[in-house]
Formats: C-alpha cells, sequence, structure tokens
C-alpha cells in the first residue's frame, strides 16, 4: 500500500510540475508532450556541423543502410523463431516476464546503474548520428533536447521536417540508418573489447558452474565446485557425476560465494511454482518441496531434472491415479494424486485427454551454467 501512495504522490507532483511548465516554461525550450517533458536546446548544433563537413559520412551512411537491412532480416527471423519456440515451450518452464524485458530495475539481470549509463549511451550515440548525417545531407538541424519522465528517458536531435522531405531518398535512409546502425556497432565494438581484451586480464581462482537460482541452502549465483569430493569445472563433469547420484539422497554440496562452504543438498526435483486450482495445490503441495520420484501403475520414474519430470508425466490421462515421493521440512512423505485434463487449464486441442500435474519443476541440472 506504501508503494502504491508513493507511486501515486510522484506521478501527482510531476502533473503539477508538467501544468506549471505549460503556463511558462516555453521561454526556458521546455515544452510538454502528453506526460513527457522536452527539453530543447540550441547547444551542440556547432559541433554537429563541423563534425558533419568530412566526406566519410557518405560511406558511413552507406554502410549504415546494408547493416540495417541485415539487422532488419535477422530480426525477423529472430521474431519467427521465437514465435515457434514460444509455443513448443511448456507454461510452468515459460521465462518470467520481467526477464523478457530489457529495462534496467525491471530485469534482474540487468543492473539499474550500468543498465541507465548504457542506455544513456545508446541514446546519445543514437541522436547525434542522425543529426551528424541529416546535417551532411545538407538538412538544417532545429534543435536537440532530452525527454523527460520524472527521469530522463531518451533524447533527441530534431531537424527540419520539410527539407528532410525535399532530399533524396538516399539522403534521407542515411540519416535514418545511422542511429540503430551506430548503435549496432558500438555493441561490436563492446563486446569485442569485453571478448579479446578485459577477459584475459581476469583471473578466475574458481572452476565450476554457476548456480542460476536458489537450491536448498545454496543460494543463486553460487559457484559449486564439488560433489561429494568429486571436482566440477563445467556443466559436463556435472552431468557425468550427476549419473552416479540417486534421487532423494543428500550429497555434500561445495561451492564458493563470499567465501568456500560446504552444505548437504538432497537431489531431486525443486518445486519452483503451483498453478491456482491444479491438483497439486489441492494436494498440498508447495513451492520449496523437493519431489524425488513419481510412481505410476506400470512403473516408477526418478526425478532428478525437469526432463526426468516432464517424462514422468508426459504420458499420463486424466482422470490417472500418480504417487509422489518427495521431501520437505526435514521428513521424507509420499502424497496420491488423481490428475487433471490438462486441456482445461491451457485450452489447447491437443492436450485433451492428457494428464496435469499443476507445478513448475527444476533439478540442480536446470539451473547451471559454466563460468
Amino acid at each position: 500500500m506504501n508503494i502504491i501512495f508513493t507511486v501515486l504522490s510522484i506521478f501527482i507532483v510531476w502533473a503539477i510540475i508538467l501544468y506549471l511548465i505549460k503556463r511558462g516554461g516555453k521561454q526556458y525550450g521546455l515544452e510538454v508532450m502528453g506526460p513527457l517533458l522536452a527539453w530543447k536546446t540550441e547547444k551542440g548544433k556547432k559541433f554537429i556541423d563541423n563534425i558533419s563537413k568530412n566526406k566519410i559520412w557518405k560511406h558511413y551512411g552507406n554502410i549504415s543502410i546494408l547493416l540495417c537491412i541485415g539487422a532488419m532480416i535477422l530480426t525477423i527471423y529472430l521474431i519467427l523463431l521465437n514465435v515457434i519456440i514460444a509455443f513448443q515451450i511448456p507454461p510452468e518452464r515459460a521465462p518470467s516476464p520481467r526477464l523478457i524485458l530489457g529495462i534496467p530495475g525491471i530485469n534482474p539481470a540487468i543492473p539499474i546503474g550500468y543498465g541507465i549509463l548504457a542506455l544513456a549511451i545508446a541514446i546519445i550515440i543514437h541522436e547525434f548520428s542522425h543529426g551528424i548525417l541529416a546535417r551532411f545531407g545538407k538538412v538544417k538541424i532545429k534543435s536537440l533536447g532530452l525527454l523527460f519522465l520524472i527521469f530522463p528517458i531518451g533524447a533527441f536531435v530534431e531537424p527540419d521536417e520539410e527539407q528532410l522531405k525535399k532530399v533524396s531518398r538516399l539522403k534521407r535512409s542515411r540519416v535514418f540508418a545511422a542511429g540503430p546502425a551506430s548503435n549496432i556497432i558500438v555493441a561490436v565494438i563492446c563486446i569485442l573489447l569485453l571478448s579479446f581484451v578485459f577477459s584475459p586480464l581476469i583471473n578466475s581462482k574458481t572452476s565450476g558452474v554457476i548456480l542460476e537460482n536458489d537450491i536448498g541452502d545454496v543460494s543463486k549465483w553460487s559457484i559449486i565446485t564439488e560433489i561429494d569430493g568429486n571436482e566440477i569445472s563445467n556443466v559436463v563433469d556435472f552431468k557425468r557425476i550427476e549419473n552416479n547420484l540417486t534421487a532423494g539422497k543428500f550429497y555434500n554440496i561445495t561451492f564458493f560465494k563470499k567465501g568456500y562452504e560446504t552444505k548437504r543438498i538432497i537431489f531431486g526435483a525443486y518445486v519452483g511454482n503451483v498453478v491456482k486450482g491444479s491438483p497439486a495445490e489441492e494436494s498440498g503441495l508447495k513451492k520449496g518441496y523437493v519431489l524425488y520420484r513419481i510412481s505410476r501403475s506400470n512403473g516408477s520414474v526418478e526425478l532428478k531434472s525437469w526432463e526426468d519430470f516432464y517424462k514422468a508425466l508426459n504420458s499420463t490421462k486424466a482422470g490417472e491415479k500418480i504417487w509422489i515421493a518427495y521431501y520437505f521440512n526435514d521428513s521424507y512423505s509420499n502424497i496420491s494424486v488423481i490428475l487433471a485434463d490438462k486441456f482445461s487449464f491451457t485450452n489447447d486441442e491437443e492436450d485433451k485427454g492428457k494428464g496435469f500435474l499443476g507445478i513448475g519443476a527444476y533439478g540442480i541440472e536446470d539451473v547451471i551454467r559454466n563460468i
């Protein structure tokens, strides 16, 4: 409730600021555009005029066009590929919406400070590239500026629209392509610097695999280095060792985070989420339970990973009874569950008659990667 009140208060204050600026902010170069505030200035125009005189910008503009065409084709391919993949990912394995959005602070993989800095650099390079190619094409620049939505969220170079319409299609294309092409080029340069200049300078003292989710008492971003005294250098090592482990049993995991530690961890499929109204919820299964065996009338499957969990349930039918062995709160237990019809939860015709438990589960092998 306090968060909602704080957010509402901030936006109310912002609305009042916009109202006051709308009444008398033009003399300071301030202009209200809906919920956005634009600050326009002519500072920087001379710099763009001077730098745009070099004939190299003609070649840069042509390369930018080709680069953007290539990026457009690749983007369309990746979008189509993601559409296809999206239909193949089970709901319980779908990535969090926070991971899909590339916004600093919302996406946990993008730190706020570095994310905002990178965004600011990208915007400045993008807009100055548009401005330089516009001036090279003899198009007047009216102003430069920043966009605010409480905080700075963008920058712009405002060309003379009428002049831009009158120049040739090739010159317009150079202007439009320069911004995104510059961002692509800078991104490639940064990747090369990180790969070939900075990475060799990092002397990794710890080899192992990085944990990307919490597993028992071992928190994410820990580096697993040993299992029961067996050293681990990479994911291949981990899977080789895991083949000799038994689901439902405890093993000593040595890991490094702030220092080296060893903890006993049970191997199995860790429940990450439970679907509301599902048989899993009705049977009392909760996040944090560790499932280590699913039994059916025709046999049982040990659970060490999501793949094992999927294999155990993939051929089940709606109304079928299964038995689940699990560990939780320092004790082992078993429950029986009657599976629901998967169609009732997915509305997919192909799921009619299939068994549905209603949990998302993962093993250690599902949440590790090489350093």
